[in-house]
């Protein structure tokens, strides 16, 4: 795990506050990647009909001006 870089004048309050978030924030995202690296090698099939809104241009969402 690394280490927080103190901040300049932070408090021995502050420091021990800011490690502890630190270090639950480490292993919160220490649990995500394990969690996604056993799902990396599964491949999700999506309807095209579900993706249809996602894959459209930007000038077919905007609405035309009228002159």
């Amino acid at each position: 795990m690394k280490a927080r870089a103190p901040a300049k004048g932070e408090k021995p309050e502050e420091a021990a506050d800011r490690d502890k978030r630190h270090a639950e924030r480490i292993a919160q995202l220490e649990a995500r990647l394990a969690r996604e690296r056993t799902l990396a090698a599964h491949t999700l099939l999506i309807a095209k009909s579900t993706l249809d809104d996602l894959l459209k241009k930007r000038a077919d969402l905007l609405e035309q001006k009228k002159e």
